[in-house]
């Protein structure tokens, strides 16, 4: 619930959802503060992310932008529920307005609104890990599911002799619908015929390998292709023998470096992904992107009935979230394979008091998860 201070600074500030005009009115600030993305990757962000997404603004009296915070939707799935999530990209504050407290004031908005919409959690890349850990995101789940895919981080890559040479002993580019390798594998761009296999290829490997992962369909691959053409790149299907076993996404950061967005490949063939790259990239240094996503439980109660966990879960405890007041009280929160409930109880009867952010971490030990977006 909000205080008579939270609204009188809200009325002050004039914090507010921007409308689709106003929208676009943001891409000056997103332009000023986020100056490493490339011209084209912005005219992609403004021209698709702001059809369906929600930027909340804080002006001032005279009507200045202040701060923004951007919240991109998904379908998600999560533990084999879909449901529908926000990523929060493109957090900026001016730097004359910095350290005012504002962006405390927006996040704490932009939360209660999520709770609201009964989103179960928010993620975010962090710019600011510290401060962010301050508002309640956390590093939370396991990563094998990111680690089995997408295999080791590109220092490693290039410290190996064997993969720089490998990569570079074939001379055809990854256009060529002619560059197969031994063991059958070849690459290419995708066509629109191949996005509802692919579609259903990847949802089937990311929801076996994750409990939390994006939900994929036509429109995602549609924008896909838009926002890694902005960065110089493109998605690519892999067959084996003719046959549609996954799919590449990736940008050029220089003439003969490619940045893997992600690579997602069904089971059986994990283990060739080294040789796929090398067919899809046969001249340019590969790095794969490393993403490190905090989650921020946004709704207890919708949260504690979606998750799963492999080994049962029950405790008695009292909540604090200094950000979310709805999610704070006394609970039962039981959680197995097959069911998770909530309870409200009395306070005398909780066996501990975590933070929001401790607990997120706890409830999410043995979770693995897919997340892996630019915005």
């Amino acid at each position: 619930m909000k205080t008579v201070e939270d609204v009188k600074k809200a009325f002050m500030d004039n914090i507010y959802y921007a409308n689709q005009e106003e929208k676009q009115n943001t891409k000056k600030m997103y332009e000023n503060i986020f100056n490493e993305d490339s011209a084209k990757f912005i005219e992609y962000y403004y021209k698709w992310k702001t059809k369906d997404n929600a930027i909340l603004i804080m002006k001032n009296e005279i009507h200045e932008l202040e701060v923004m915070i951007h919240l991109n939707p998904y379908l998600i799935n999560f533990c084999h529920t879909v449901a529908k999530v926000s990523y929060l990209v493109a957090v900026a504050t001016y730097p004359k307005y910095r350290r005012q407290g504002k962006m405390n004031r927006m996040m704490k908005q932009v939360l209660h609104d999520l709770y609201e919409k009964k989103e179960p959690f928010t993620f975010l890349l962090p710019a600011e890990e510290a401060y962010y850990k301050g508002q309640g995101f956390v590093y939370a789940g396991k990563n094998e599911a990111v680690q089995n895919m997408m295999g080791k981080k590109c220092t490693e890559y290039e410290n190996k002799s064997e993969w720089e040479q490998g990569s570079r002993v074939r001379s055809s580019d990854a256009d060529s619908d002619n560059n197969v390798s031994e063991n059958g594998y070849s690459c290419e761009k995708i066509r629109a015929k191949d996005i509802s296999v692919l579609t259903k290829i990847t949802n089937e490997v990311l929801n076996t390998a994750a409990d939390i992962t994006i939900q994929r369909d036509g429109t995602y691959y549609e924008r896909l292709l838009e926002e890694t053409t902005s960065e110089q790149g493109g998605v690519l299907k892999i067959s084996k023998d003719g046959i549609l076993i996954g799919t590449i996404a990736y940008g050029a950061t220089g003439l003969e470096q490619v940045e893997v967005k992600e690579i997602i490949v069904k089971e059986p063939y994990q283990k060739d992904k080294n040789e796929i790259l090398q067919i899809a990239f046969p001249t340019a240094q590969v790095i794969m992107e490393e993403m490190k996503i905090m989650i921020r439980i946004t709704n207890l109660y919708v949260f504690c009935r979606l998750l799963r966990k492999k080994e049962p879960y029950r405790k008695k405890i009292t909540v604090v979230d200094s950000l979310v007041e709805e999610n704070n009280g006394s609970f039962e929160i039981k959680i197995d394979k097959m069911n998770g409930t909530i309870c409200k109880i009395e306070a005398n009867q909780t066996e501990e008091t975590m933070e929001i952010s401790k607990l997120t971490q706890e409830l999410l030990n043995d979770t693995t998860y897919f997340l892996r977006e630019w915005v």
